[in-house]
């Protein structure tokens, strides 16, 4: 996916749909006292009529218009995570996650704002006012250090635990 200028992105966008995650209202009502503009994923409807939401290049491609996506799992449980935080690094935006509580287990912290950080606020502020350090973040590794290529194996065996 060809990536969209930092200049010409849109603020944030809402792509859960489910309605089953109610704090993600809380977070939109905050982003918009502080004077930003979201948009919801309703606005593409037509476009999106026969797509997929597991990281389609529909949706990718909507997704790489906007600086970052609130990108909210629909529960919160250790290891719970989705297509929801794959599909804002496939796009090329920065996630505004909340979700997994054990998230910097697997992905690297560095990748994404926890919105369960208290510093959230300054970091979006931040990196939507800095084209460098935002593309710095979008171009992080995304797969926490605790994994490489050599010990993936016995990682995945210890969590299913195989042995």
């Amino acid at each position: 996916i060809d990536s969209i200028n930092f200049t010409d992105k849109k603020f944030c966008l809402i792509t859960n749909k489910s309605g089953l995650n109610k704090e993600i209202k809380l977070y939109e009502m905050i982003l918009k006292k502080l004077g930003y503009v979201i948009d919801y994923l309703d606005l593409y409807t037509n476009y999106l009529k026969n797509t997929s939401c597991y990281h389609s290049i529909e949706l990718l491609t909507i997704q790489n218009k906007y600086k970052f996506i609130l990108c909210f799992e629909n529960s919160y449980s250790d290891g719970y995570i989705t297509e929801k935080i794959f599909n804002c690094f496939f796009a090329k935006t920065i996630p505004l996650y909340k979700g997994a509580p054990d998230i910097n287990k697997y992905i690297n912290k560095e990748s994404f704002i926890n919105l369960n950080d208290i510093d959230f606020i300054d970091k979006i502020n931040y990196l939507n006012s800095n084209e460098e350090k935002y593309n710095m973040m979008i171009n992080t590794n995304k797969i926490s250090t605790n994994y490489t290529n050599n010990n993936y194996k016995n990682k995945l065996e210890e969590i299913i635990d195989i042995k």
